[in-house]
């Protein structure tokens, strides 16, 4: 009795703080259907977003405004996007890693009771042996562990700010297409009006003899032509406003009513008035920084996997209760290395530290392709819309002249009509070589993975709503 009586005096106080450090279950499950109903909710007018993004804006800017530019959507897209919330939920696992990496092995409580079939007469017929191992991890080990932990959870954050870049660069490019085709529509517009009235003029003309057929034939060529191109840019407004939703996040009926503005939009600024910085730009760009610490990592891979040549140790203290005898019991494990030095794992950490230099390597080299091409590509958009621009100018004094001419009765309507499409149609050409000068400019930002106007990279912080 008196054994039993020290073996659950033993046993209750282990079994109580075993259990006191548990964490306890907590379901989170998913209701597809509440899901949409919620995505189907959201708006720009969402109070989150605006209490959020009144700390990351100017006190004077108001949010929300009464026209939503690109800092405005990107802050809404920050908010709602998917794709920032998988990477801060991979982010917390990572994070949640440390705490794995950093635990120190918990002891082991071994007990070992028996019981003597034939004991002598007088001798307790029971040996009881209570002990507890003690790993001891050597050489730095855990430290090692963590510090690999914490620059991988640092490679997540990271992967956090490049995901939002990605996101702000999809608003980008959806709102300049969505601007540029509703600006392309209404030159369509301005050049269908001349255009219907040059063909009335012309048929008027062939009723009384003065023009020709193929002249009439043409004429209807160019309007049925400004038709197709008038129905093809009504379509990539719908598809651009489609396209800016998604970017965002919101369904596109959310984004139906909004007021967008961009200015500056057909104004790209030239190469000289840009914040290039290309000779640090490219260890800015949040992937370049995100694969130096994974490099980190793979280093610390390697300084582990060499550490654990030595091996780690066990102390275990005991107590016996044998037949009345009261004994401590003391024992070290050690592992001999005498068949494994860890040579295997050594290998492979040093393998993936190469391949990890080798990632790194070539994407330096492609972001630094990647700059170059792209800063080709808007030098020659910028001479592209210089000789539109220049074309433009002399079709509108060639225009002014003709109306002077009209009014002073030196030129016809069917002149003034035919020069008025004209002056709209290159105008329409100076559009579209804005429109790819912009896309080259994106592409430009995308490379050095920042804004070139002097605006910050990214916010300091982004929306954390926290898990279900």
């Amino acid at each position: 009795m008196a054994t039993r009586d020290s073996l659950r005096r033993i046993g209750s106080p282990g079994l109580l703080l075993a259990l006191a450090g548990c964490v306890a279950y907590r379901a989170a499950p998913i209701d597809p259907g509440t899901s949409q109903a919620s995505f189907a909710a959201r708006s720009l007018a969402d109070p989150g977003l605006a209490a959020w993004a009144r700390t990351e804006l100017p006190p004077e800017r108001a949010f929300p405004p009464e026209q939503w530019d690109l800092r405005d959507l990107a802050l809404a897209a920050f908010w709602f996007h998917p794709d920032v919330e998988v990477a801060r939920a991979d982010a917390a696992t990572a994070h949640a890693a440390i705490r794995t990496a950093s635990a120190r092995p918990n002891p082991v409580l071994a007990f070992r009771p028996e019981r003597v079939l034939n004991p002598d007469a007088g001798e307790s017929a029971w040996i009881a042996d209570v002990g507890i191992d003690l790993p001891i991890e050597t050489n730095g080990k855990r430290d090692l562990r963590t510090e690999r932990a914490r620059k991988l959870a640092l490679a997540a954050d990271v992967l956090v700010y490049e995901t939002a870049w990605g996101v702000r660069s999809a608003v980008r490019a959806s709102l300049a297409d969505l601007l540029f085709a509703r600006r392309e529509i209404e030159l369509l517009e301005q050049e269908e009006a001349p255009r219907r009235e040059a063909q009335a003029l012309l048929e008027a003309r062939l009723a009384a003899g003065e023009s020709s057929r193929p002249e009439v034939a043409r004429a209807g060529i160019e309007l049925a032509r400004l038709e197709v191109e008038l129905r093809a840019a009504r379509t990539r407004e719908s598809e651009g406003l489609a396209a800016l939703a998604s970017a965002i996040g919101l369904p596109a009926a959310a984004l139906a009513a909004a007021p967008l503005r961009w200015e500056g939009l057909e104004e790209p600024p030239p190469e000289s008035e840009l914040d290039l910085a290309r000779e640090t730009g490219l260890l800015g760009r949040f992937d370049v920084r995100r694969q130096l610490l994974e490099y980190d990592a793979a280093e610390l891979d390697v300084r582990l996997e060499v550490a654990k040549q030595v091996p780690d140790v066990a102390l275990g203290p005991g107590y016996v209760f044998d037949q009345g005898l009261r004994k401590l019991a003391f024992s070290f494990a050690l592992p001999l290395p005498l068949l494994d030095r860890n040579q295997g794992p050594i290998a492979e950490a040093e393998a993936r530290r190469g391949a990890s230099q080798a990632r790194f390597l070539a994407l330096q080299a492609r972001a630094s392709a990647e700059t170059e091409r792209a800063l080709a590509r808007y030098r020659g958009a910028l001479e592209e819309l210089a000789v539109a621009r220049d074309l433009e100018s002399r079709q509108r004094a060639s225009g002014e002249a003709i109306e002077r001419g009209f009014a002073a009765g030196a030129a016809d309507r069917l002149d003034v009509a035919a020069t008025r499409a004209e002056t709209a149609a290159l105008a329409l050409v100076s559009l579209q070589a804005a429109q790819r000068a912009q896309r080259a400019l994106g592409d430009l930002e995308s490379a050095l993975q920042r804004p070139l106007s002097g605006e910050p990279a990214m916010l300091g912080s982004l929306p954390d709503k926290g898990t279900p």
